[in-house]
């Protein structure tokens, strides 16, 4: 029984030290100009652009204190261009409603604007736009480009 104690004891210990040590971090992104700040938490999506040109879409990790990961890809913070922070939401729900508000126009301005009315053929332009959103629902998304003062940092968020 005692040695059932000092067990127990241990475990617990190493559970709570687990837990005091484990820390998840974020990108936090600055503007110098406002000083308006937003934080993306680890794990969440993001699609980046690289001073190279190079784009990356995906889940981030932090790997430390200047470098992330995306789909087993190392990017330092300071070849980072632009950013964009890419909700469920936005990925889940932008598509099926902008797909489904854009199509029945696209079809009714053409079938109207065949037969009877040509006019109804400036429909096309919502419509059109409609779909480019339910194609690329990642252009909802506000970017924040270095250039124009935003700056990129990897911060600790406590434990909750």
């Amino acid at each position: 029984p005692e040695s059932m104690k000092k067990l127990l004891l241990l475990i617990f210990s190493l559970f709570i030290f687990n837990v005091i040590l484990a820390q998840n971090h974020a990108l936090k992104i600055t503007n110098s100009n406002t000083n308006k700040q937003v934080v993306i938490k680890q794990n969440n999506r993001i699609k980046i652009k690289t001073n190279a040109g190079q784009k990356l879409k995906g889940h981030f990790s932090v790997v430390d204190t200047n470098t992330i990961i995306i789909d087993d890809i190392h990017i330092d913070l300071e070849d980072i261009n632009e950013l964009k922070r890419i909700s469920l939401l936005v990925s889940v729900l932008a598509p099926v409603l902008f797909f489904s508000v854009g199509v029945v126009p696209t079809y009714a301005s053409v079938i109207i604007g065949i037969s009877a009315e040509p006019i109804a053929l400036l429909a096309l332009v919502p419509a059109a736009a409609m779909l480019y959103i339910a194609i690329n629902p990642s252009s909802l998304s506000k970017k924040y480009k270095i250039d124009k003062g935003w700056t990129l940092e990897i911060i600790a968020l406590p434990t909750q």
